[in-house]
C-alpha cells in the first residue's frame, strides 16, 4: 500500500526491538491519499496482542471487501481525493497511475472477485514470486543432495578356484577369455603361463630366445604380451612385444626396463628403468623421461581408463613398506595415493576396474601375521548418492589374497589366493637329502641354547615366539599378536632370549624375554630400527645393526649395547653394514653390506673389517660351532641360490647345497628365505608347503 516496510532499521537487533516494542507509523502518514479504513485494517493485522489481531484470513478478506464496496461507485464521497480502491489493491499499472474509476462502472469491468485480486497481486509481484519459487526449488534440491543416501560399498561373492597346482604365482593380466600369469615352477625358476578364465590347467607360453623372460602386462586389445629379458645380474632388460596368437616377438626399439604397460588406446607405453619412469610410443619409439622416483617402480604400472593418470607401487627401503603412487601422463602431480593409511603395512599391486569407478589393490590390515586382503577404493563420484572414498576391505580370513585383477566385463574379480604354511627341514650332509626337523613344524628362525637342550623358534607365518625342548616337547608361547618376532637368540646362560620385535607404527626394537615365562621387555629405548641382535659370549652385551626409522638406504651401522650400563658403542668402520653375527669364541663379527653383495668380517684384535666373499647376494649369516666358518644363503651371478660356507682363515667358499629346485618359504616380514644351523652345523630351511591358486569372484558394484 505504501512501498515501505512496517518496521525498518540498520541492524537486525533494531528491527527486532521495533517489532516487539513499537507501533508502526500509520499508513496515511506515509501516503495521505489512502483511506483511513485501510489504515485500520493494516493496524489490526500488526496488533501486538494476538487476541486483538485478525483471527483468520476470512476476517481479513471481509474487511477488504467491505472497504472495496464502501469506496466503490455510489460511495465516492467517502473516498479521499485522488484515491482509487482498485489502485491500492491491484497491480495493474493503469489503475495505480492515479486514474479515478469511472462512475457507473460495473464490478465485472473492474474485478471485484477474490480471484481477480489474487491475479492482480501475482501480476504485480511476478518477479518476486518467480524468485521465491526458484529459491524454494533450489533449497529442496540442496536438501535432497545433502541428505541423499550413501552409496553401498562394493562386495565380492561366489569364490571359484580356477587352478589346482598350488605353485607360487603372480596374476598379471587378461584378454577377457584367458588369464596370464607367472608361476614358480622350481627353486628360483619361473615360467609364464595362461589359463582359461573359467578355470583349468595352466599352459606354458612359448617364449622367444633368449627365454629368461618376465611378463609385465597384456595389451588392452588382448593381442600382445609385454615382456623383458631380465638377466640375473641386471634389474633392467630389453622390452619385447609377443603376439598372443603366435608369431615372432617384436623388439620395442631400444627400450630397457623392469616394468611396463600400454595405454588404453595403445598409442603410448610407460616403462620403468632404474628409478625413473619413461613414456614412449606404443612401438617403443620416441622415448622420453616422465618422472624420477625415490626408488624403482617394481609392481603393476597401471593406466587409468581415461589415459590421464598412471599408478604404480614403490617399495621404501627405509621403512620396508610398499605404497601406491600416481603421476599424471604429463609428468606432473606425483603423489602418494593413500598417505597415512596403514602406515605400518602399506599396500601394493593395484588396478582400475574397467569403468574406472573403483581401484582395487592388496594390502595388510596391520603389520604382523594377518594375511594380505583385497581392498577397493571408490574413484568416481555420484550425484544421487553419497560416496565414501576410503578403501573398503573386500576379503577377509586366514587366506591371503594378492594381485587382484578386474575382469574386462566388469562382472568378475580375479586374485591369487594363498594359504601360507611351511615345513622346517634339515639338510643331511651325508645323505644329501632334506628331512623334517622338529617333526616338520611350520616355523623358522631357530636358535639353540649353549647346552643344546632347548630351542627357540618363530611360528610361520603367524610370527609368534616359542621355546621348547630340543626334541620339540614342552613348547611354550612367549609372544602374541600384534607383535611379530624375528631373529631370536638364546642367551649364553640359557635363561633369556633376545629377539627383534615388530609392532604397528613403531621402529623394530630389541626385546628380551625370560625363557621360563614372562613379558618381553625392551632392551633399550630407541627411535631407530634395531635389527638382528646377537649375544656376546659372556652374555653382558648385545650386538645389532641400527638404522634411522626414516633414513635412506645405506644408513645402517653395527652397534654394541652394554646391558648393564645401557651404553651404545658403534663398531669402527661399520657404516653400511647389516645383520651382524658374533662368533662363539668372541673374536669376530660377521655382517653383510646393506645391498647384500659383500660379506664382511670384523676382527676385534685389529679393530678392522675385511671382505670374506663377494657373491651376487648373500644373507642369513650363521657361525659354525668352532667359529671357523660362516654359513650363509647365497646367490651367484647366474641367479642360482644355494647354501654356502666360507672359511675364516683362507676365505675359501664352498657350496653346501644348491637350492635351485627347493621351494623355500619367504622370510619373516618378507624377503629372502631364512637359513639357520642345527647344533651339528646341518643347514636348516623352511620348505614352502603352502598353496597358491587363482580364484575368481563375482564383483558387485553399486
Amino acid at each position: 500500500a505504501t512501498g515501505h516496510q512496517a518496521f525498518s532499521g540498520e541492524t537486525t537487533a533494531v528491527i527486532f526491538h521495533k517489532i516487539l516494542a513499537e507501533d508502526p507509523a500509520p499508513v496515511t502518514r506515509l501516503d495521505p491519499d489512502l483511506p483511513p479504513e485501510l489504515d485500520r485494517i493494516i493496524t489490526k493485522c500488526l496488533e501486538k496482542d494476538r487476541d486483538l489481531r485478525c483471527q483468520s484470513a476470512a476476517e481479513i478478506r471481509a474487511d477488504l471487501k467491505r472497504l472495496k464496496r464502501d469506496t466503490g461507485p455510489g460511495h465516492s464521497a467517502s473516498v479521499a481525493p485522488g484515491f482509487s480502491p482498485a489502485q491500492s489493491l491491484d497491480a495493474d499499472p493503469s489503475l495505480r497511475s492515479g486514474q479515478a474509476l469511472k462512475v457507473g462502472a460495473t464490478p465485472s469491468q473492474h474485478g471485484s472477485s477474490d480471484s481477480q485480486v489474487v491475479a492482480a497481486l501475482i501480476k504485480r509481484h511476478k518477479k518476486a514470486l518467480f524468485g521465491i519459487v526458484a529459491a524454494t526449488l533450489i533449497a529442496i534440491a540442496a536438501l535432497a543432495y545433502v541428505f541423499r543416501p550413501t552409496l553401498p560399498p562394493p562386495s565380492v561373492s561366489g569364490y571359484v578356484q580356477l587352478t589346482n597346482d598350488g605353485l607360487p604365482k603372480r596374476l598379471v593380466g587378461t584378454d577377457g577369455s584367458r588369464l596370464y600369469l607367472i608361476r614358480q615352477i622350481a627353486g628360483s625358476a619361473f615360467a609364464i603361463g595362461q589359463v582359461s578364465a573359467a578355470g583349468g590347467e595352466v599352459a606354458p607360453i612359448p617364449l622367444p630366445s633368449p627365454a629368461n623372460m618376465w611378463l609385465f602386462s597384456v595389451s588392452p586389445n588382448g593381442s600382445d604380451l609385454l615382456l623383458a629379458d631380465l638377466p640375473g645380474d641386471s634389474p633392467d632388460g630389453p622390452l619385447w612385444a609377443l603376439p598372443i596368437l603366435g608369431g615372432p616377438a617384436k623388439r620395442l626399439a631400444e627400450l630397457q626396463g623392469h616394468n611396463g604397460a600400454w595405454s588404453p588406446d595403445e598409442r603410448n607405453l610407460v616403462y620403468a628403468n632404474g628409478n625413473d619412469l619413461y613414456i614412449a610410443n606404443g612401438d617403443g619409439t620416441g622415448s622420453r623421461k616422465l618422472v624420477s622416483l625415490d626408488g624403482p617402480a617394481w609392481y603393476d604400472l597401471a593406466w587409468s581408463p581415461n589415459g590421464g593418470e598412471i599408478r604404480f607401487t614403490l617399495y621404501d627401503p627405509k621403512l620396508h613398506i610398499a605404497s601406491i603412487w600416481q603421476v599424471a601422463v604429463d609428468g606432473r602431480n606425483l603423489h602418494q595415493i593413500l598417505p597415512g593409511w596403514h602406515t605400518s603395512s602399506g599396500e601394493c599391486c593395484g588396478q582400475w576396474t574397467a569403468d574406472g569407478r573403483y581401484f582395487v589393490f592388496d594390502g595388510l590390515t596391520e603389520l604382523g601375521p594377518q594375511p594380505n586382503q583385497i581392498w577397493a577404493m571408490r574413484e568416481a563420484g555420484s550425484f544421487l548418492r553419497k560416496v565414501s572414498h576410503p578403501p573398503v576391505e573386500l576379503t577377509s580370513g586366514t587366506v591371503s589374497y594378492d594381485y587382484p585383477l578386474p575382469g574386462k566385463d566388469g562382472k568378475k574379480l580375479y586374485a591369487v589366493a594363498g594359504l601360507g604354511r611351511g615345513e622346517l627341514q634339515r639338510f643331511d650332509v651325508r645323505s644329501h637329502q632334506f628331512v623334517p626337523f622338529l617333526s616338520g613344524i611350520s616355523a623358522c628362525c631357530t636358535s639353540f641354547s649353549r647346552d643344546h637342550q632347548w630351542v627357540t623358534y618363530v611360528s610361520y607365518p603367524e610370527g609368534n615366539l616359542w621355546r621348547a625342548k630340543a626334541d620339540g616337547s614342552q613348547p611354550l608361547q612367549l609372544t602374541n599378536s600384534p607383535m611379530y618376532a624375528a631373529f631370536p637368540r638364546w642367551s649364553p646362560d640359557g635363561k633369556s632370549i633376545a629377539f627383534m620385535g615388530a609392532l604397528p607404527n613403531k621402529p623394530f626394537q630389541i626385546y628380551i624375554v625370560a625363557a621360563a615365562t614372562g613379558t618381553p621387555k625392551e632392551a633399550m629405548e630407541s627411535e631407530h630400527n634395531q635389527i638382528a641382535p646377537t649375544w656376546s659370549p659372556d652374555g653382558t652385551s648385545l650386538i645389532f645393526s641400527s638404522e634411522p626409522w626414516e633414513s635412506g638406504t645405506g644408513a645402517a651401522a653395527v652397534y654394541e649395547l652394554n646391558l648393564k650400563t645401557q651404553k651404545e658403542t658403534k663398531l669402527p668402520g661399520s657404516d653400511g653394514l647389516f645383520a651382524p653375527r658374533w662368533s662363539s669364541d668372541g673374536l669376530y663379527v660377521a655382517a653383510t653390506t646393506i645391498d647384500m653383495k659383500r660379506l664382511m668380517l670384523f676382527d676385534f684384535t685389529t679393530q678392522k673389517w675385511s671382505e670374506l666373499t663377494a657373491l651376487a647376494q648373500q644373507a642369513w649369516l650363521e657361525w659354525s660351532r668352532d667359529s671357523q666358518h660362516v654359513f650363509f644363503w647365497g646367490q651367484t651371478a647366474d641367479g642360482e641360490p644355494g647354501i654356502y660356507r666360507v672359511g675364516i682363515s683362507n676365505h675359501k667358499v664352498d657350496e653346501i647345497v644348491s637350492l635351485k629346485d627347493f621351494h623355500q618359504a619367504s622370510a619373516p616380514l618378507g624377503g629372502i628365505g631364512w637359513v639357520g644351523l642345527a647344533p651339528d652345523d646341518s643347514p636348516l630351511l623352511v620348505k614352502d608347503t603352502g598353496t597358491q591358486d587363482i580364484v575368481s569372484m563375482d564383483w558387485h558394484e553399486p
